[in-house]
C-alpha cells in the first residue's frame, strides 16, 4: 500500500495564481538584484529593486515569466534565480504565489495597513 507523506506544493513562487484578474507591468531591473521570484519590489530611479527596509513602499511583486523555470532547462521549479538586467514583470494587482518566511517582516502599502508576517 502506498502512503503519501508530504503534500505537493501549492504553487511556484512568483507564479500568478489567477491570471484573469492580474495586472502586470513591464519595468526595467535596477542595480540591486532580486534573489528569487515573488519578492516585493519598489521603484528607485525609474527602475525596480527589492524592498530593503520596513518603511519602503511596495510597488508590486516580481512575477516569474512563463514558461521559464530557471537558467538551465533542468532547474527544478521554485529554485530559479531572476535575471539581473532587462525587463521585469511586476504584479500590480492580482494574486501571486510567494514563499512565506518564518521571520518578522513588514512593509508599508501606500495608504493601506502594513503587511506583516510572524512566526
Amino acid at each position: 500500500m502506498s502512503v503519501i507523506t508530504y503534500r505537493m506544493p501549492f504553487g511556484v513562487q512568483g507564479d500568478i495564481s489567477r491570471p484573469s484578474v492580474a495586472t502586470v507591468e513591464a519595468q526595467a531591473f535596477g542595480a540591486t538584484a532580486f534573489t528569487q521570484y515573488g519578492l516585493p519590489a519598489k521603484v528607485s530611479g525609474g527602475k525596480v529593486i527589492p524592498i530593503a527596509a520596513q518603511n519602503d513602499f511596495v510597488y508590486g511583486f516580481l512575477v516569474r515569466p512563463f514558461p521559464i523555470t530557471g537558467a538551465n532547462a533542468g532547474d527544478p521549479l521554485g529554485t530559479s534565480v531572476p535575471a539581473t538586467t532587462g525587463i521585469a514583470g511586476i504584479l500590480r494587482r492580482g494574486y501571486i504565489n510567494v514563499l512565506v518566511q518564518l521571520v518578522r517582516l513588514s512593509a508599508a502599502l501606500k495608504a493601506r495597513p502594513a503587511v506583516t508576517t510572524t512566526s
